[in-house]
C-alpha cells in the first residue's frame, strides 16, 4: 500500500466474525436475507429491466431514464456520506479473503454492512463528486449534513421493498500486487427483487420530487409526486422487476481487494478487472501475459497545496512523463481504475506515452470556485494548446484568452458565458483527501456533461463548426 494512503498504522480488526475462519480458502454459501438494499446498483438493474418491458409511452420512458440517473445519483449520495462518517469504515478485514466473506454476508444482512467493506479512499472521492454534480439537480440547497439526513431516511425506506440474495460457492485469490489481490467467483449467484412495486414507485418519486422542482416535473408531464409515482409503477407493472445472474468460468464475479489498514473491496478497481477476464480465469493465460507485459504497477499518488496547483501539475505531468506516472495525479480510486485497466489492455507502448508528443499546452491559468469542504472546480481563464500536425493532419492552435475562443484561422467566439461559477463547462472538478489536491477525470467529466445540459452550448457548436477539420 502507497504511504499517501495511509494516516495512520494499520489498527486490528476488533469486530466479530462468526462465520469463516480467514484460513479457509473462501467465503461460506450464503442464503437469502430480507435485509436493506444493495448498492445503487439494485435500483439501476431493476430499473434497467423495467425499460426492456412493453412501453407506456414517450412520457414514460423519459421518466424512467431520469428516474434511473436522479435515484443512483441519490443513493450514491446517501452511501458515501455514511460510510465517510462511520466509525467502523476505517477498519479493514485482516486478510483479503476476509474482506470477500464480509462482503457476501453483508449483502445477505443489510446495507450499512456493504458500505463497511468498500474502500475509505474511494469512499471519500464518490462523496465528493456526487456533492458536485448535486448543485445541478435543479432542488433545494443543502448541506452536506442535511443531504446525508435526508437520503439515509430515504435508504431505510427501500430496505421493506426490495430484496437481495448472493450465494458464493468457488472463489480463487489472483494476486496483483503487495496491496491488490482479486477474488473471483466462478460458481455462485446473485439475486435482486422489488417485492413492492407500489412502495418502490413511492419512495422514488418522493426522492425525485424532493430533489426537482415543479417546473421539471412538468416538462416529464407529470404535475405532482402523485402522478409520477403512478407512472413509474405503470412502467415497473410492464417489464421486469428482477435480476439474476450465476456466476462461472466464463462469467465470473471479479472483486479486487486493497489493503487500507486492513482489506476493502475497490469498486474501481473491481469495474477496471472485466477489461481481461482471461487474465483471471486461466492460469497459463495469466502467466503469458506477465511474461509478456511484467507486473502490475501503481505509482505513489502525488498531491498538490491547491486547486489551481494540481491542474498545473497535472498539465504539466501529461506532457512531460509517461501516462502511467501521470496518472499517480488522479483520485486514488481513478488511479487504480484507470491503471489497472491500461495494464489489463496488454499495451505497455500505451502506459509510456506521453501525451507531450501529440499536444503541447501552455498559458494555463484557472480560478477556483469551491463546491464543498474537499471539491472545488477549477474554471479555464487562459491556455494555448498546439497539436502536433499527425494528430490533425494539419497545425492547430487553440487560445483562450479573456473569454474569448479561438480556434486556428477561424474568427474568435465568445465563450464567457460557459465559463462562470454557475455551470462552468470548461472546468476542472479537483478533489481533496488527507495529503492534498488531485484531478478528477471523472468529476470534470460529469461536471462537463451536466454544466452543458444547464448552458445549452448548440450556438457555441454552430459557431465552431468546420474549425477543427483538417
Amino acid at each position: 500500500m502507497n504511504s499517501d494512503e495511509r494516516d495512520s498504522e494499520q489498527a486490528p480488526d476488533q469486530r466479530p466474525d462468526h462465520r469463516q475462519d480467514p484460513e479457509s480458502t473462501g467465503p461460506p454459501a450464503a442464503g437469502r436475507s430480507d435485509g436493506g438494499p444493495p448498492a445503487a446498483a439494485t435500483d439501476a438493474q431493476a430499473i434497467g429491466s423495467a425499460q426492456a418491458g412493453p412501453s407506456g409511452g414517450s412520457r414514460t420512458a423519459v421518466i424512467i431514464a431520469v428516474l434511473a440517473v436522479v435515484t443512483i445519483l441519490l443513493i450514491a449520495l446517501g452511501i458515501w456520506w455514511w460510510a465517510d462518517r462511520s466509525s467502523d469504515a476505517a477498519e479493514g478485514a485482516p486478510s483479503s479473503n476476509e474482506a470477500v466473506t464480509r462482503f457476501v454476508d453483508a449483502v445477505n444482512a443489510d446495507l450499512p454492512g456493504v458500505l463497511d467493506t468498500m474502500s475509505p479512499a474511494e469512499q471519500r472521492h464518490a462523496s465528493s463528486f456526487t456533492l458536485l454534480l448535486m448543485r445541478y439537480s435543479g432542488g433545494p440547497a443543502m448541506s452536506e449534513g442535511e443531504a446525508f439526513e435526508t437520503i439515509q431516511d430515504n435508504l431505510g425506506r427501500y430496505a421493506d421493498v426490495i430484496d437481495q440474495t448472493m450465494v458464493v460457492e468457488d472463489v480463487e485469490e489472483v494476486r496483483m500486487a503487495d496491496d491488490m489481490t482479486a477474488a473471483v467467483v466462478t460458481d455462485g449467484s446473485v439475486t435482486l427483487e422489488i417485492v413492492d412495486i407500489d412502495g418502490f414507485a413511492d419512495i422514488t418519486a418522493d426522492i425525485i420530487s424532493e430533489n426537482y422542482p415543479d417546473e421539471q416535473l412538468e416538462r416529464l408531464g407529470v404535475s405532482n409526486t402523485e402522478e409520477l409515482a403512478e407512472a413509474i409503477s405503470e412502467e415497473l407493472e410492464g417489464g421486469q422487476t428482477s435480476y439474476s445472474r450465476q456466476f462461472s468460468p466464463t462469467a465470473p464475479l471479479i472483486l479486487v481487494t486493497v489493503d487500507e489498514r486492513g482489506w476493502f473491496i475497490s469498486p474501481a478497481a473491481s469495474a477496471a478487472a472485466y477489461a481481461n477476464t482471461d487474465f483471471f480465469t486461466d492460469p497459463a493465460a495469466r502467466q503469458d501475459f506477465i511474461q509478456r507485459n511484467g507486473e502490475l504497477t501503481l505509482l505513489a499518488p502525488q498531491r498538490s497545496e491547491s486547486p489551481e496547483a494540481a491542474v498545473s501539475d497535472f498539465a504539466e505531468a501529461l506532457a512531460e512523463k509517461p501516462l502511467d506516472d501521470a496518472l499517480g495525479h488522479l483520485p486514488i480510486g481513478e488511479q487504480r481504475g484507470l491503471g489497472l485497466s491500461l495494464y489489463l489492455a496488454g499495451i505497455p507502448q500505451i502506459q509510456e506515452l506521453s501525451l507531450g508528443d501529440l499536444l503541447t499546452l501552455s498559458n494555463l491559468s484557472t480560478v477556483t470556485d469551491e463546491v464543498s469542504d474537499h471539491s472545488a472546480l477549477s474554471i479555464l481563464q487562459s491556455l494555448t494548446l498546439r497539436a502536433n500536425p499527425f494528430l490533425t493532419g494539419q497545425a492547430m492552435e487553440v487560445v483562450l484568452e479573456d473569454g474569448q475562443l479561438t480556434v486556428g484561422t477561424c474568427e474568435s467566439v465568445d465563450v464567457s458565458a460557459f465559463l462562470g461559477a454557475g455551470a462552468p463547462v470548461g472546468a476542472f472538478a479537483v478533489l481533496q483527501d488527507d495529503t492534498g489536491w488531485s484531478v478528477s477525470l471523472v468529476g470534470t467529466v460529469l461536471n462537463a456533461a451536466a454544466a452543458a445540459a444547464e448552458a445549452g452550448p448548440e450556438g457555441l457548436v454552430g459557431d465552431l463548426d468546420g474549425c477543427f477539420a483538417p
